[in-house]
């Protein structure tokens, strides 16, 4: 952690640093402004840690209005780097000779800073109110292991809603809606449902509860249930009215439910009971198996004995263009990807945010699965 928050740090004040330098490039600013920015630019920075420590210590309302400042701000710095960068490219670019004599065009440093804030602030108010716009994704497979003439089966999964200091009743109330509406016979989640200190987050879990499918609620946990607190988001979590599954498994009808822990367990010190492979290997293969996993981790021990594996995790990206980075870490688009021995995963892109509010070509979603059996 101290490894990762060293990271952070170098990363994020190298940003400042480069937004600073195109802010005082393009205008003329007094120096008492510039002072005025470093010391608001340092406290962005640091803003996240400070969230962290407040929440630590019950300051609740200091914790959101922290985080409703520093991660707004965030946002806009995401957005604006790969803008930033297009535009001075493209200045870069017409700035060659043998384009100022075809084009006759000179744009200077001032109209490009504008512009580039412009777009950033266009996009950052999409990417608010599409963070808010949750999706409804649907996915039917068909499937032998579901005996000809049984009623289909409903499922919902969900994935990082992220429940804290940001995600509250109004940013829940959507999903339950979207769930109460679809009634799935099943609710899924495949971890990240809870983000940050719980100790003033009890009221939420009532928002849950008033989720019943008559086969219950089922969990896994991912890496931000291990931030938070394992106990308190376990508590949480359950309290939600989910049966979380840590490396243990269920036989609902037709169906196994397999969930295992996040693989950030290894790092607090806690010590797996049962293997993946194992897990799964234990389980009737008449039955279809479905595998509950944060991160879209393929085991390649684990190929041909589960049927679909649900995960989120990546958020699509979240923020355009850094879509791109889950699938090269991860090698898997969101959605349903096949892959072999008659294995699948469904890669959810996740009901709520992480850090800024925001969500940039990469929408909400929570996914209604149909298993249904061959005609």
């Amino acid at each position: 952690m101290k490894l990762f928050v060293l990271i952070y740090v170098a990363l994020y004040s190298s940003i400042h640093y480069y937004i600073y330098g195109r802010i005082t490039n393009a205008l003329s600013v007094p120096v008492y402004l510039k002072a005025a920015m470093a010391v608001f630019m340092a406290l962005m920075i640091f803003t996240p840690i400070l969230v962290r420590f407040a929440e630590m210590y019950g300051y609740e309302h200091v914790a959101a209005l922290d985080a409703n400042v520093g991660y707004t701000w965030m946002g806009l710095v995401l957005i604006f780097i790969p803008v930033s960068i297009s535009l001075e490219i493209i200045q870069l670019i017409s700035k060659s000779e043998l384009l100022s004599k075809i084009l006759q065009l000179k744009i200077p440093s001032r109209t490009v800073f504008l512009l580039t804030i412009l777009i950033t602030l266009s996009a950052y108010i999409y990417a608010f109110i599409e963070a808010r716009t949750i999706r409804t994704e649907r996915l039917t497979i068909k499937t032998s292991k579901i005996p000809k003439g049984a009623d289909k089966i409903k499922i919902a999964q969900i994935s990082d809603v992220h429940v804290g200091v940001l995600v509250r009743e109004s940013r829940i109330r959507p999903i339950i809606s979207i769930l109460k509406r679809e009634n799935p016979d099943m609710i899924l989640s495949t971890g990240d449902f809870v983000d940050g200190q719980l100790d003033h987050l009890n009221g939420l879990s009532n928002l849950f509860l008033e989720l019943k499918p008559l086969s219950g609620k089922y969990a896994v946990i991912g890496n931000h249930e291990l931030y938070a607190g394992l106990k308190d988001s376990l508590e949480f979590t359950k309290k939600s009215g989910f049966t979380i599954l840590r490396n243990e498994a269920i036989t609902v009808g037709f169906l196994n439910i397999a969930g295992v822990d996040d693989k950030d367990i290894s790092r607090f010190n806690i010590v797996e009971t049962k293997t993946e492979p194992d897990l799964l290997s234990g389980l009737p293969r008449k039955n279809f198996t479905i595998l509950l996993k944060h991160r879209p981790i393929i085991n390649p021990d684990s190929i041909g004995q589960f049927d679909l594996q649900l995960s989120g995790h990546t958020h699509g990206g979240q923020i355009f263009p850094y879509s791109v980075f889950p699938h090269l870490l991860f090698r898997i688009n969101s959605g349903y990807n096949m892959l072999s021995k008659g294995s699948s995963i469904y890669l959810n892109r996740g009901a709520g945010t992480w850090g800024p509010p925001i969500r940039l070509l990469a929408p909400p979603e929570v996914t209604i699965i149909e298993i249904e059996p061959l005609e």
